[in-house]
């Protein structure tokens, strides 16, 4: 499975979630049920001087950032996990 990873040199942290430490990676079907209703892995991260909508919700896996899928950013917001769906891009 493909990941994209995030380029942290020019963003900030702006909510940290615990570090990914489980057998499968995070955008993997096999966890997508585990990850849609626990947002305690999820990491916000933010451009350098970039606003709330700027926002993206990524997962730690060691050292590297990975991206959430679209698939599992819908997921969240269908199961209402994230705390403010808002962030988002495609919920207006």
């Amino acid at each position: 499975m493909k990941h994209k990873f995030i380029d942290m040199s020019d963003m900030e942290v702006v909510s940290r979630g615990q570090t990914w430490t489980h057998k499968y990676p995070p955008n993997s079907k096999k966890v997508a049920k585990y990850l849609e209703c626990n947002e305690s892995c999820v990491t916000w991260v933010c451009p350098r001087g970039g606003d709330v909508l700027d926002q993206i919700p990524c997962i730690q896996c060691g050292d590297a950032m990975h991206a959430l899928s679209l698939r599992m950013m819908k997921g969240k917001v269908a199961y209402r996990s994230f705390c403010n769906p808002s962030f988002l891009p495609w919920v207006h």
